[in-house]
């Protein structure tokens, strides 16, 4: 969801080396080999949930979101230096790069927690943002279409970019509030999308735009952002169970 076509490159080629490095300390029953060899574990497994994320499956996320919060803090530093003090320079790059993926997970830590419970919301059928919420996103998405249609000169490209992906959001967030389809494709797009701008960019480079009712409106939408991306999370793990309970009935009942 947060990771595109190079990452997914860049962690199979790490998981193979890992892999590697695993099956050579096999056979060494010395302490610093099996310190190692759990480091190198833990690091597949993360990989794993990387890797998932990039392809949009979050079926069982939930059981695995404490590998992004315990990455390798019960290893001495010795261990973890020696290690990657015997890397050529190509791995240590790639090591730096990994680590910085799962930054990016770990920034996401929140919104998938609260993704994980709103799912449970979404797949009983029931709108993760109510009334007052939907009502809220609804008005936005006006104000947004209404800077689109504005003339080109008065809106500069990034501005209308940005807006652009803001509207995407909120006919995203209405399609989840009405029950209507919504692919996990979708979400990662404009997550991906999202991800480019803070809010604080948007709200200054918007709401010199609009009038004051308009620009409260807007403040409300953009604070609630975090949120609003659980919203969608969410619905990519009831997209992502259902779609496995859907495959397991196939397979139990071929």
């Amino acid at each position: 969801m947060i990771y595109g076509l190079e990452d997914t490159i860049l962690l199979t080629r790490i998981a193979a080396r890992k892999s590697i490095e695993l099956a050579a300390l096999a056979h060494d029953g010395g302490t610093v080999a099996s310190m190692t060899s759990m480091m190198l574990v833990d690091d597949l497994n993360r990989i794993q949930l990387l890797l998932d994320l990039a392809s949009n499956d979050l079926s069982d996320i939930e059981r695995r979101l404490d590998l992004l919060t315990d990455v390798n803090d019960d290893l001495p530093d010795d261990i973890v230096q020696s290690y990657r003090s015997g890397l050529d320079e190509r791995s240590r790059s790639d090591e730096e790069s990994f680590q910085a993926l799962i930054v990016r997970a770990i920034i996401l830590l929140g919104p998938l927690r609260e993704g994980i419970a709103l799912s449970r919301t979404i797949s009983q059928g029931e709108s993760p943002l109510g009334f007052s919420k939907a009502n809220n996103v609804m008005k936005v998405r006006g104000i947004l279409l209404n800077i689109l249609e504005s003339p080109q000169d008065t809106v500069g490209p990034d501005v209308r970019e940005s807006t652009r992906v803001l509207a995407i959001l909120c006919s995203q967030l209405l399609r989840v509030h009405s029950g209507r389809d919504l692919t996990n494709a979708e979400i990662s797009a404009v997550l991906r999308a999202l991800s480019a701008y803070e809010t604080g960019f948007l709200r200054d480079r918007l709401s010199p735009l609009l009038p004051d009712p308009d620009r409260a409106q807007l403040n409300s939408f953009l604070g609630d952002m975090p949120f609003l991306v659980s919203v969608l999370i969410g619905r990519a793990v009831s997209n992502s169970e259902l779609s496995t309970t859907f495959d397991d009935r196939i397979i139990n009942n071929g």
